[in-house]
């Protein structure tokens, strides 16, 4: 066993202590290596619980980024992508990917393929992973290196845990694609909470940081640029949205008793009620700051985008801002039109 280092800067997610990382330096470059991790795949599901039973998860990057080619998430991180383009696109993510995040350029060339672990230690700026090299010349024993590797681990560690996630996390992240755009942002969320999913996200989809003009018609919320999207929203949280996009300084929710009228007259101009006692105590019931009417709207309208794209796109669009100062929504203003 030997130590390497990543660069705790660049690496993009946070290593876990109870994931096992199979690496392979080169794969499919050389022939025995590419035994070894055709090897890997074809006894997946077996190592998985080999570790498993240990409390680990064991990650194999290209099965995790095949697993991940779903067209509803390609869609959810990159909307701006039409159709036939997400029907072709394919990724394959490798452990060669770790190497670009090597704290020391020659743990590059010095390591052959193994298992890197987590140690929870840091040193500098560097993260601490333990190494194990695998015989890749003997890819018919691999379950028994498999044992050995987990039995060497297991004396003594601090690891050998069952986290309390791991009973509901899936094994394969395609087990249901049914309704998967209003379930998206939890299954993103689920997966980010594994540590490397998130770099096999961030190599499989590069997510967009395209913004996508904003185009209003007769109330109708549409994105343009990511293939026309309707955003959609009941009555009064899309006045409120509309309000605060006419407003690009922003408002204060303390301030929101003197846009009562502007709201007012927004809301009535779509909302299709006739009771205007009923649409007048909606309207000051949203803009009394000591009402939580206007935090559930907001809320509303963050979960309108995050239910069709991820939030470093959302955030642009939704009402946000820091405690007691001015709510705002981020889209520049030359990227909003109107249709009225």
């Amino acid at each position: 066993m030997r130590v390497i280092r990543f660069d705790a800067q660049r690496l993009p997610f946070k290593p876990l202590e109870r994931q096992v990382i199979y690496f392979d330096p080169a794969p499919y470059k050389d022939k025995l290596l590419s035994l070894m991790t055709s090897a890997v795949d074809q006894h997946y599901d077996e190592i998985r619980q080999l570790f498993a039973m240990e409390g680990l998860d064991f990650c194999f990057l290209p099965r995790i980024s095949r697993e991940l080619q779903i067209p509803e998430l390609l869609e959810y991180f990159r909307p701006d992508m039409p159709p036939e383009e997400r029907n072709r696109y394919l990724k394959t993510v490798t452990a060669e990917n770790l190497t670009h995040y090597f704290a020391r350029e020659e743990d590059i060339y010095n390591l052959p393929i193994g298992l890197i672990k987590y140690t929870g230690q840091q040193f500098d700026n560097d993260y601490i992973f333990n190494y194990t090299p695998i015989d890749f010349r003997r890819p018919e024993f691999l379950l028994e290196e498999i044992k050995h590797y987990i039995h060497y681990n297991s004396q003594g560690s601090p690891y050998s845990w069952n986290h309390p996630d791991m009973s509901s996390a899936p094994t394969d992240l395609s087990y249901d694609v049914n309704d998967m755009l209003t379930q998206a942002q939890m299954l993103v969320q689920r997966l980010r909470e594994q540590g490397v999913n998130d770099m096999v996200i961030e190599e499989i989809f590069h997510p967009t940081q395209r913004l996508s003009r904003l185009h209003v018609r007769y109330s109708r919320i549409f994105l343009p640029d990511y293939q026309n999207m309707e955003i959609h929203m009941t009555p009064l949280p899309k006045a409120v949205f509309l309000l605060y996009l006419k407003h690009p300084e922003g408002i204060r929710f303390c301030d929101l008793p003197d846009y009562r009228d502007e709201l007012l007259h927004i809301y009535t101009s779509f909302s299709g009620r006739d009771n205007m006692d009923a649409i007048r105590a909606s309207i000051n019931d949203v803009t009394n700051p000591l009402s939580n009417s206007i935090n559930e709207k907001c809320s509303r309208i963050r979960q309108a985008f995050l239910s069709k794209f991820e939030d470093r796109l959302a955030r642009n669009y939704y009402i946000t801002g820091p405690r007691a100062e001015a709510k705002k929504i981020l889209l520049p203003r030359d990227l909003v039109t109107w249709e009225e």
